[in-house]
């Protein structure tokens, strides 16, 4: 417990930002976590573990040091285990489906391209949109939201949307590859509508063209420089100034 206690302090600062994140693994602060994860059999522990790993994934240098370890290959394998078959692991899956899509979300281009082509992330959230556990919805909402929040990210959803891959295709309609996300936000699932917007917004967020810089404002016109005048006429000025 104590281990733990001290390793969520390390994950927190590591959290906040890639610089300390680097610096952490660079001192092995954070090695004593994948153990844990790996070769650890206590559930609970691995369960903590996994929500401490949510910080450290969403950085690109404590996604390189997971991709090292294996580890999405890892965690996106155990999602593709259906919950019936594993009581322990279903415990765990909204943990893991956090850590999957803070990855994507903020572990960079190599980390979005590696799990969203090798290991297909976006079919394996998108399977858990139909999961009757409220948690592990959630937990798959919020990873298709980091998804979303990322452009491989968007790319693959809308590919999906017009039928060419991951999963996506069939009849049914034009919304039918995107199904169950438009039932989720048609209010069909109690307490998944709120979540469910939340992820269009993101999705509406990344495809927004961004602003163009506001062009900067003309320079003021300069003064015109006072004009000399001619002798002549400064010697007329003069007479008549005179009583």
């Amino acid at each position: 417990m104590l281990q733990l206690r001290v390793l969520e302090m390390w994950a927190e600062a590591s959290a906040t930002g890639e610089e300390q994140c680097a610096l952490l693994l660079e001192r092995g602060m954070l090695a004593p976590l994948l153990p844990l994860l790996t070769e650890g059999d206590d559930p609970l522990a691995r369960l903590n573990v996994l929500e401490l790993l949510q910080g450290v994934c969403g950085t690109q240098a404590g996604f390189a040091w997971l991709e090292a370890a294996g580890v999405p290959r890892l965690l996106c394998a155990e999602a593709r285990t259906p919950l019936e078959d594993d009581a322990l692991g279903a415990m765990q899956r909204p943990a893991l489906l956090r850590c999957l899509g803070a990855m994507v979300g903020g572990g960079g281009e190599a980390a979005a391209a590696t799990l969203l082509h090798a290991h297909r992330l976006l079919e394996l959230v998108w399977a858990h949109l139909a999961c009757p556990e409220a948690e592990v919805l959630g937990a798959a909402l919020d990873a298709l939201r980091r998804v979303g929040s990322a452009p491989q990210g968007l790319e693959a959803i809308a590919r999906r949307a017009a039928g060419g891959g991951d999963g996506g295709g069939g009849g049914g309609g034009v919304l039918a590859p995107l199904q169950p996300l438009p039932a989720l936000l048609g209010g069909h699932v109690p307490g998944a509508t709120a979540a469910a917007y939340s992820t269009l917004a993101q999705l509406c967020a990344t495809a927004a063209p961004t602003p163009a810089a506001a062009a900067p404002a003309p320079a003021p016109a300069a003064a015109a420089a006072p004009t000399a005048e001619a002798p002549e006429a400064l010697r007329k000025k003069r007479r008549e100034s005179r009583p």
